[in-house]
């Protein structure tokens, strides 16, 4: 009896240990888990806002989202687009009040922006599906949009946070850029000496977009000659997708307008962006057409 009691408590222990390793295993995959979800970001175009541009609120919390979808794709549709609701960078909006806030936050400013383009326009660059989701997260740092030309897709999520509307056009025409200089050159980092040149090797570029990231970067304009943005400067590529951006966003276009006027390299770069566009859709999108935009 004593074996078989010594025996029986040797059991209880060993249980007891066991399930104390299994908690604290749980607890160590839980806070691992926790340390690579990317903290919330602050929208870095937030201190540098156009306030003054408001969109038209199509979209409401009160909408079903089944109506919402049904009236996003359609106007996509107008433009040769297709919608995907779904990416695995991302989470699926659901049909709550907070998501279809969240949904409708996103869509009435990535579809104005995209409805600037000639509807022939994306056909041309090879882009098809438009991704919409939430919470979007690329190398453990969120992100409100990004390039996917492999699947030639865009996608462009909300992150439920305070946003800049006209900030978050400009991305949508930020990102499209990427998306283009890729199906041209087959690579986001290529270093096209051309826009190089138009720099007159006054500009150093810094170590790449990402390194904007996780410190609670502000995207001031125009910090020097020949910068349309801070962001800019992070990277040759970034330097293009922001003067195409900030070009193509009603409240951001009017402030380059302005500072092109005492700033030569920032007007080549501008005049750049208006050849490469007026011939990529036979004059639609010439300087007449970015002089409206910067004039709203």
């Amino acid at each position: 009896m004593a074996l078989n009691r010594n025996t029986a408590l040797c059991a209880v222990a060993l249980l007891i240990l066991s399930l104390a390793g299994c908690a604290s295993s749980s607890l160590v995959e839980q806070a691992s888990i926790a340390s690579t979800t990317p903290p919330k970001e602050i929208d870095s175009m937030l201190k540098e806002c156009p306030r003054e541009i408001h969109y038209p609120q199509a979209f409401t919390a009160a909408m079903p989202l089944a109506v919402a979808k049904q009236t996003i794709a359609t106007r996509l549709a107008a433009l040769n687009l297709r919608v995907v609701w779904q990416h695995q960078r991302g989470a699926v909006f659901v049909d709550t009040v907070e998501d279809r806030l969240r949904l409708a936050q996103l869509a009435n400013v990535v579809l104005p922006g995209l409805e600037r383009y000639p509807s022939s326009f994306f056909t041309g660059i090879g882009l098809t599906d438009v991704v919409l989701v939430k919470d979007l997260v690329v190398s453990q740092q969120q992100r409100r949009a990004m390039p996917d030309p492999a699947n030639a897709a865009i996608i462009y999520a909300d992150n439920d946070d305070e946003l800049c509307p006209a900030g978050m056009e400009m991305r949508v025409h930020h990102e499209l850029y990427h998306f283009i200089d890729y199906r041209v050159f087959g690579d986001f980092y290529h270093r096209d000496p051309v826009w190089l040149a138009l720099n007159r090797g006054t500009i150093e570029y810094g170590r790449g977009g990402a390194t904007a990231y996780g410190i609670g970067f502000q995207n001031l304009g125009h910090p020097s000659a020949g910068l349309v943005s801070r962001y800019a400067a992070y990277a040759l590529e970034e330097d293009k997708s922001e003067v195409f951006g900030w070009m193509m966003t009603p409240g951001y276009a009017a402030r380059v307008r302005q500072w092109v006027e005492g700033d030569e390299v920032l007007r080549a770069k501008q005049r750049f962006m208006i050849e490469q566009f007026s011939l990529r859709t036979a004059g639609a999108m010439n300087a007449d057409f970015f002089a409206r935009i910067a004039a709203q």
